[in-house]
């Protein structure tokens, strides 16, 4: 596969129909380029699991997308440069994709081993801190508040009303339909560190996976 922006641009056209098709409201495609790697940096993932964190935020009427900024720059004080995720979820129910090279999300971790959405081989093992390439990683926005996730938020374009848990759920639905991938490869972040980070908050990898079903 070539490594263009015009391959990491098809590739996000179709991620898009993916996400549409299992009812996220609205996609907006925004991909840059990801961070430097053998493969490129434009195209460079090989997906194998889908990857789903929060971002430490609070719901606010007037801003309803406060860390979009920060997950597209990073954090270079920290020697934490953008891209910080390859997908990325606001509170105006958009999905907007960011990269399909490598994004900063994972941090150290692993191995860890996820079924295959193909017969051989039946299982992928990702490498220890290696799951920039193989997993596709979600920022959504909140994670200090329960109200925020179990609030109904509406989008301006489609019109559809969900709450954020149901909007999470369908992202990662999409991603693992792109993909071609099982219910069970996908990681919460204490599932990769489970020394190092907590998962969603409230989630779990058993009640992510629970709440993907249920919006299946």
């Amino acid at each position: 596969m070539a490594n263009t922006r015009e391959s990491a641009v098809r590739e996000a056209r179709k991620l898009k129909e993916a996400l549409l098709d299992c009812g996220v409201p609205q996609v907006s495609i925004e991909v840059m380029l990801g961070r430097p790697s053998v493969y490129g940096r434009w195209n460079s993932q090989f997906v194998v699991a889908s990857f789903a964190h929060h971002t430490v935020s609070r719901y606010n009427a007037n801003n309803k997308t406060p860390c979009l900024s920060l997950v597209k720059r990073g954090r270079p004080q920290d020697n934490l440069p953008g891209p910080l995720c390859n997908g990325y979820g606001g509170f105006d129910l958009i999905a907007r994709i960011i990269t399909l090279g490598y994004a900063n999300h994972s941090g150290t971790g692993g191995p860890i081993v996820v079924p295959s959405g193909v017969a051989k081989p039946r299982t992928y093992t990702i490498p220890r801190d290696s799951a920039r390439r193989y997993t596709f990683g979600w920022e959504f926005e909140g994670g200090l508040a329960d109200v925020d996730w179990n609030r109904e938020y509406r989008n301006a374009k489609s019109g559809k009303k969900m709450d954020f848990h149901e909007f999470m759920a369908r992202c990662l639905n999409g991603t693992q339909q792109m993909y071609d991938l099982p219910p069970r490869a996908h990681l919460e972040h204490k599932t990769w560190a489970p020394r190092r980070k907590v998962d969603r908050r409230g989630y779990s990898k058993t009640k992510a996976i629970s709440q993907m079903k249920k919006y299946r």
